[in-house]
């Protein structure tokens, strides 16, 4: 009773006002009546109020918005605009904080937010990106020296600035997509004119090639082999922004995936690693097919850790893991085929029937495990057949799981092969005869 009182009093207090609000007040409308006469203050104004307001409290945002409404209005321009002419001091002093290892600004998620997503609509700015590049790299930094108490609140910045930044790299490639549909317009004048310059092209590199036609063959061999170097070193390319960016996430947070004793780093550090590995696929010869020689090293040093998560008690952790692999198969597929196989599929197949038992218990029926259970044995059956057919496994590899998959539920589910059907529907028309198979012979045995 003691605790829950304190703890509405802290709302209340939270819910009213208090002098950094009053002072952010203040400063708004001295910003908004002085406007000309304090702008080279306005960058250190904004930094004030936005990283001494939490994004928790509805009313202490109120106020901040206000105010920032004020110092807008002093100069003429709207909330984002006068966001993004500071936005390079805000990048820096936050840089400054996080290099100081102080994260006690309430404020300091809201910054990481405005900072992403400022950033990418100022992308000609190649500084914005570096910075965003500190700030990952200060957080890592603090993540691999700060205490226990501390490692959870860094985790939850870095989630934050990733799933910002996921969302306005999906808002760019939407971009990219509108502006090619653009040039799609008048396509095929563009490719006469190109067939037209590439023929011209040809015909000077004929007639260079019969002006040289009487060289020396080995100095010819010479030439070959010092272009076809060259070749390869063009087509090398060097990583962009978003490669580096991602690979300092996953180089730093994917070693708190096996922290067992600490499931709430565990959890979190799999949202990060799921998010930063999807993204990864999606960028230049990173793609599934493509050379992956970044991607394809981070799942070798991700899969050792991943792969035990399967055996864990915690049904949270496997959901989180899962959602992992489903990524991995997406954009990895034949490096990990024989892995799941070996290392994944029996372990899923045991936690399902642990999720089934859960889900039949009576006594358990109505509590949250019961429930969470039945969500994730569900959600975990459907991206199963998602998974094979991402692996493409053969009728040997699929026979036996689907094997141990029946015999689990008909051993849960006796004598009803309608249920068995209506929680497996496989994706492809191979394993759906393998399950038709199955049911028919476990079925009538029972």
């Amino acid at each position: 009773m003691l605790n829950l009182e304190k703890k509405t009093e802290n709302i209340n207090q939270l819910e009213s006002w208090n002098e950094i609000l009053l002072a952010i007040e203040g400063l708004g409308v001295i910003v908004k009546s002085n406007g000309a006469k304090v702008e080279h203050m306005v960058p250190n104004i904004l930094y004030f109020m936005i990283s001494n307001v939490s994004s928790t409290c509805a009313f202490s945002t109120a106020v901040l918005y206000f105010a920032l409404c004020d110092v807008a209005t002093g100069y003429g321009l709207t909330i984002p605009e006068i966001l993004a002419d500071n936005v390079g001091h805000l990048s820096r002093q936050l840089n400054l904080t996080l290099r100081q290892r102080n994260l006690s600004p309430p404020g300091i998620d809201t910054l990481l937010k405005l900072i992403i997503n400022v950033s990418y609509l100022q992308q000609l700015n190649s500084s914005i990106p570096n910075d965003i590049i500190d700030s990952m790299t200060s957080l890592t930094l603090n993540l691999s020296i700060s205490e226990d108490i501390h490692v959870l609140e860094i985790l939850k910045l870095i989630f934050v600035i990733v799933e910002g930044y996921k969302q306005n790299y999906k808002k760019f490639d939407e971009s990219k997509d509108d502006m090619k549909d653009d040039m799609d317009e008048g396509l095929i004048t563009r490719m006469i004119a190109q067939l037209e310059k590439d023929k011209k092209v040809e015909q000077d590199e004929m007639k260079r090639a019969e002006e040289s036609i009487n060289d020396d063959v080995a100095q010819e061999n010479d030439k070959f082999e010092a272009v076809m170097e060259q070749q390869d070193d063009e087509n090398k390319l060097e990583p962009n922004f978003d490669q580096i960016f991602l690979k300092i996430c996953l180089d730093h947070v994917q070693h708190f995936v096996s922290m067992s004793a600490q499931p709430r780093w565990q959890l979190l550090a799999l949202d990060i690693v799921t998010c930063c590995l999807d993204l990864l696929g999606t960028t230049p010869q990173e793609t599934a097919g493509s050379r992956q020689e970044t991607f394809l090293p981070l799942v070798h040093q991700i899969w050792s850790s991943l792969r035990l998560l399967f055996k864990s008690n915690n049904i949270f952790v496997v959901d989180k893991a899962f959602d992992c692999l489903l990524v991995i198969g997406q954009h990895a597929r034949d490096f990990v085929h024989k892995r799941v196989v070996t290392d994944v599929v029996p372990a899923i197949v045991k936690f399902f029937a642990t999720l089934d038992i859960l889900v039949k218990d009576r006594e358990r029926s109505i509590t949250l495990a019961a429930r969470e259970s039945h969500r994730i044995l569900e959600k975990m059956i459907t991206g199963l057949w998602d998974l094979l057919a991402l692996l493409d496994l053969s009728p040997l590899e699929t026979d036996p799981l689907i094997h141990m998959i029946v015999q689990n539920l008909v051993d849960t589910t006796p004598g009803d092969p309608n249920q068995i059907r209506h929680k497996l529907r496989p994706k492809r028309s191979l394993d759906a005869n393998i399950l038709e198979l199955k049911l028919n012979y476990l079925v009538s045995n029972v």
